[in-house]
This record gives structure tokens, sequence and C-alpha cells, in this order.
């Protein structure tokens, strides 16, 4: 007769076992492990004499790297086979939020750009020279007061003509021209004429024309990146017939 004598792998230690061997919770033998001072010592002590017991190597976690700023967005949805995503109207309207939120940013940041360089050929060719050459200068505000009055115009002015944009049924073209238009009128002349009395007319005019360019190229803007976001992720309609996009 063969004896066959079988042996059970020895399992290693965990934490718990540990826990269990000094009667303490896991977290408390955790923290002692680590040193914490909010455990006594003479529990410090008696937990890590019972690690050594028990050949329990307690190796601390490291600590997580601080999270980078999202840079992407990826969606994950169910296959429907040959239907587009926006076949399931749930998907098309979540799809197309998102796509018109991160639309709104972009467009917000092509404002400041035009901006700054607008706003810089102006000052150097024009303001700057005309209060040189007169008494008392210009006062110009901090650049940190001008960027923070941009950083919450430039979302406002975008969010002004994207109900006009979305509700547009015309060719892009024309929605390109209007939005930058209106944007210029609502954005621009209309706060510039509240200055008709205070600027020279050289200034008035300078103003006039960086405004225009800033205002209406962000128009501009702001509409090809919502036409492009509606056309791609347009929802299907009641009769689960997928809405085409209107003519270029």
């Amino acid at each position: 007769m063969t004896t066959q004598i079988q042996s059970k792998k020895k399992r290693r230690p965990s934490l718990r076992t540990v826990a269990k061997h000094v009667g303490l919770s896991a977290t408390a033998v955790s923290l002692a492990l680590r040193g914490d001072e909010s455990i006594p010592l003479e529990t410090r002590q008696r937990v890590a004499a019972a690690a050594a017991e028990l050949d329990y190597n307690y190796t601390p976690r490291q600590p997580k790297r601080p999270a980078k700023a999202l840079r992407r967005l990826v969606y994950v949805v169910n296959d429907y086979g040959d239907e587009p995503v926006t076949a399931n109207p749930f998907y098309g309207y979540i799809l197309q939020g998102a796509e018109q939120t991160s639309q709104a940013h972009h467009a917000s940041l092509s404002y400041l750009v035009f901006y700054a360089v607008f706003g810089a050929l102006n000052y150097t060719l024009v303001t700057e020279p005309y209060y040189a050459s007169h008494a008392g200068g210009l006062v110009a505000p901090a650049a940190g007061t001008v960027l923070a009055v941009e950083l919450v115009r430039a979302p406002l002015l975008v969010l002004s003509i994207v109900l006009l944009i979305l509700a547009a049924r015309t060719t892009r073209r024309r929605v390109l021209i209007i939005a930058g238009l209106t944007l210029f009128w609502v954005g621009g002349i209309v706060p510039l004429t509240l200055q008709i009395d205070s600027l020279p007319a050289p200034l008035l005019l300078a103003s006039a024309a960086e405004i225009f360019l800033q205002n209406f190229l962000t128009g501009v803007v702001t509409a090809w990146l919502f036409w492009s976001a509606r056309t791609a992720t347009a929802p299907v309609s009641d009769d689960n017939t997928r809405l085409q996009p209107l003519p270029a």
C-alpha cells in the first residue's frame, strides 16, 4: 500500500491575519505598521512583533499620482450593427450635448486668441501712439484684471449666439455670416455706442475695427464648430430616420 501524503501549500499571511492574531482591526494594524502616532507605542511594538512572528511583510501603498487634466473624452456605447450610434435617441442627445459643450469651450478660446491678437495690434498702432502724444497719457488696467474680465466675457459671447446657430435653417455659409454679424452687433456695436461721447474719433474707429475682427471671427468659428457638431451627432426623428444635415 502506498501512502500519499498531500501537503497543503502554506498560505501567506495577510493584514487580516495579523489583525486577528493581535485582536485589533485591520485599519489599526495598518496604521501601527506605518508608524502612525495615533496608535500607542506599545501597541505598535506588539503589532510589529506579531507581524515578524507570522512572517508578514508589510508594504505600504504608494501614494497615487496627481490626476492629470482631462484632455480627451471617449464614449463607449453599444453597437447597433449597421445603424449609427445616434440611431438611439438617448445616446444621440447625450453625444450632441457633450459635443456642443466641447465646441463652446473651443469657441471661447478662439475669442481669447482674437482678442489678444487684434487688441495688441490696436494698442501698438493706434491707442498707444495717440495717448503718448496727448497730455495725461493712458491709464490701462492691470493685465490680470483684463484677463479675468475676458475669461468671463468669452463664454457669454459664445453662448449668446448658440441658439441662433442651432435654430438656423439655412445654408452653412449664411449661418457663418449671420453668426459673425450678430456677435459683432450684440457684443461690439451696442457697447461701443455707450463710449461715443468719451472716445475721440481715431480711437472710436480703431476700436470698432478691432471689435469687428474679434467678434465677427469668433461668431464664424462658433457657427462652424456648432454646425459640425449638429450634423455629426444629430439624433434621429420619431420614424427612426436620421435627420440629414442642411446643405452647405
